[in-house]
Parts: structure tokens; sequence; C-alpha cells
């Protein structure tokens, strides 16, 4: 599975989840991309090299991803639905992603050079291909809990205690994680990888 991680972060800061995960015997790849700056066209292009040769190597790859992370996941699940098998958010505003930030993004977006940025952020609040969970935080801090589920599908969304800041390193965000990662192994009958 590959796991990405929130902006302004980097591999480091989904070490503790990696690590629960393979306690659990499950394969788990950070994103090897360095700092997440968010929607650049390199980021885009080297995350979707990095599912591809995840996928080819062990299948179709779970995406785990904590808040632009999680965009990055649902992003690839709709470009490439036949090398993702489940997705999983963390505190990830994937309704109306540039609104939703404590400090709104919309104001921000000469920082990306992708001048279909608006675009994109709208096609993210599509239904997914593939199954979904979305964890969220009433108490986020940082991103607007709404945002980070969809009201249609209530039995995908699971609610943490924590905050924006925490969630890489919550218990609860690992459980749950874990929880549906083996809830959609029973389903398709897939080993953990």
């Amino acid at each position: 599975m590959l796991v990405i991680p929130a902006l302004f972060c980097g591999d480091w800061q989904t070490a503790g989840l990696r690590a629960a995960l393979a306690r659990a015997g499950y394969a788990s790849f950070g994103w090897g991309l360095g700092t997440d700056w968010g929607p650049t066209p390199g980021l885009m292009d080297g995350v979707e090299a990095r599912l591809q040769a995840l996928s080819e190597a062990h299948g179709p790859a779970a995406l785990i991803g904590l808040s632009m992370g999680g965009l990055f996941c649902r992003w690839l699940a709709l470009r490439h639905p036949g090398r993702v098998r489940q997705v999983i958010t963390v505190c990830s505003p994937f309704r109306a992603p540039l609104d939703s930030f404590w400090m709104p993004l919309r104001p921000a977006l000469k920082l990306w050079p992708n001048p279909g940025l608006p675009a994109l952020a709208g096609a993210l609040e599509q239904t997914l291909p593939v199954p979904t969970a979305c964890l969220f935080s009433r108490r986020d801090g940082i991103v607007a809990w709404e945002s980070c589920r969809d009201p249609r599908f209530p039995g995908e969304s699971f609610e943490i205690a924590g905050s924006h800041v925490t969630m890489a390193n919550d218990p609860s965000v690992h459980a749950i994680v874990l929880e549906q990662l083996a809830a959609h192994s029973r389903d398709t009958g897939n080993a953990a990888s």
C-alpha cells in the first residue's frame, strides 16, 4: 500500500502509521517524493509513477493519504482505478478543497503552476470507483471537517477525536485504518499487501 503525507510534510510524517501497518502484516510504502508541496506537475507525475511501479510489483494498491495526501489518493483512484483497490483519506478536504482549509487555498492558486487546478479540485468530489473510507475530526482545526466526508455515503465516514496536527500518530486513526483494510481484504479475499 502507498501512504502519502500531508502538505508540507514528507515520509517522516507517515513513519508511525507505516510501522503500525507493518506490525499488522501489511507491506506499506512511503511516497518517496520528499516534501508534499501540493499538486505541482512534478509531484503529480512522480506519485503516478510511484503507483504504477507499486501496482506492477504487488498488484492493485490500497492508498492512504493524510490531508493533502488524501487528495492525491483520490486523484490517483480516478485516473487509475485498475491500479487502486481501496482509498482511505484522513482529514482530507475533498469536498470544496480550495475553500476548506483554515487559510483558503483559492487566493494562493498562483503558487501551483497547474492551470487546471480549479477543475481538478472539482473532480475530487466525484464518487470513487473503488472502496473508500474517510476519516474526519470535528476538532480538526486546519480544515473544515464537513469537507472531509461525503454525506451521501455515511457508512464510509469515520469520526476521530484528535486534531489535524496529531492525525498521523493518533492510535484511533491507526485502528480505523487497520479495520478498514481488514474489512476490504475479507470482502475481496486479498491478502495483506
